[in-house]
């Protein structure tokens, strides 16, 4: 095996762990350098659980790896907006655990790569990427050394999280309200109950004791303020600029390469992609900015629309959507736009039909008002064109 088929990776997360599986299938040498003494990431971070949207079938066939068994359909997910409840179609999200449970994602693709013939190296932090040999795939999620290692913007989202044991299976939660700077999710599964509430910076944690009482009186979620653990989560939206395959000679994969969605910040569904298309960049460079360019040609635009959103007042934001909520078909446009951030994720409407159901259609009235609006469009504009 000549030299130019020994590859790095660094970081044993999704993006690195699926970009070394699909390297090892093409008779690449690939060796995983872990921080971690062991696989499950950062004790500061997991074991913790994340809902995705995700299409199973279409995921599982582009990275060539099928993960049915970590990937679970929540079978209760409310929303809140404010204090309105609403019951979301789960079909549409999965729940994931990450961490070093055997239950988790983590578990079940290093099994995998250790199969295909990946090596690993733990407790061997990389602190200077310039020693290390052109293609090298830096896929260190959220760590927040690796963020001024390479010198790229971030935001810091200061917040409280939590795990403890459960008896309620397959369940999620969300929760938009003045006390979360973006919103509050909780999800339940594999005995495990996580919750994570991001804060204003400072922190305010009146937010927090709100949130407690709100989970015990909605939900009968009972989890005392002081078992709330600090984090700060460093996620890829200091800019546009965050949005990168390549640093120099080395291939970015995951959250480090800005692979999350920039307005709900999904990132599981990113994190696998990406580590799909960091190894085609290996493979053929040209195929992997090409391949990157697609997955993520939505996300400008869906950055841009949540720095406008971030500018909103508290209530407006909630108003915008309870009203989504009650009359979605009305605001189809923007549902598309924030629908299409996730990195490739093929759906721009599984926001629409997570709240009204796949077999949902808009009232009549509101078809023939928009059929009428489509033709006078492009009656206008044939008369504006003939006109020239």
């Amino acid at each position: 095996m000549g030299g130019d088929k020994k590859i790095y990776v660094v970081g044993a997360g999704l993006a690195g762990t699926v970009a070394a599986i699909n390297l090892a299938r093409a008779d690449y040498q690939v060796t995983v350098l872990e921080a971690e003494a062991k696989i499950g990431g950062s004790s500061y971070l997991h074991p913790s659980l994340h809902i995705t949207p995700i299409n199973k079938d279409k995921t599982w066939q582009y990275i060539g790896i099928n993960l049915d068994d970590c990937f679970s359909t929540p079978k209760e997910f409310p929303i809140y907006l404010g204090d309105r409840r609403h019951n979301v179609f789960g079909q549409y999200f999965c729940i994931v655990e990450r961490g070093p449970r055997p239950t988790s994602v983590d578990n079940r693709l290093y099994e995998i790569a250790v199969k295909e013939g990946v090596a690993f190296t733990f407790s061997s932090r990389v602190d200077k990427v310039d020693d290390l040999p052109p293609n090298t795939i830096i896929a260190t999620g959220l760590d927040h050394g690796m963020f001024k290692v390479l010198d790229l913007p971030y935001r810091d989202i200061p917040s409280r999280h939590v795990y403890q044991s459960t008896n309620r299976e397959l369940y999620g939660l969300g929760i938009f309200s003045e006390y979360a700077s973006e919103y509050f999710y909780a999800a339940a599964n594999n005995q495990l109950l996580y919750g994570m509430l991001p804060l204003e910076d400072p922190p305010n944690l009146e937010h927090l004791t709100r949130l407690v009482h709100d989970l015990k009186k909605w939900e009968q979620i009972d989890i005392p303020e002081q078992e709330w653990r600090p984090v700060v989560f460093r996620v890829p939206l200091g800019g546009p600029a965050n949005l990168r395959l390549f640093h120099g000679d080395k291939i970015l994969a995951g959250t480090i390469g800005g692979m999350m969605d920039p307005f709900f910040l999904f990132g599981i569904h990113g994190a696998i992609v990406s580590g799909k298309v960091a190894a085609l960049a290996v493979m053929n460079p040209d195929q992997g900015r090409a391949e990157f360019a697609r997955v993520n040609r939505y996300f400008h635009r869906t950055f841009r629309a949540k720095q406008v959103y971030q500018r909103l007042p508290v209530k407006a934001k909630l108003a915008a959507f309870n009203a989504f909520a009650r009359t979605p078909y009305v605001f189809s446009p923007m549902i598309q736009l924030i629908s299409r951030g996730i990195p490739g994720h093929d759906d721009p409407e599984f926001f629409y039909r997570s709240f009204v159901g796949p077999d949902y259609s808009p009232p009549a009235a509101f078809r023939l008002a928009t059929s009428m609006g489509s033709r006078l469009a492009t009656l206008l504009r044939g008369f504006k064109k003939g006109s020239e």
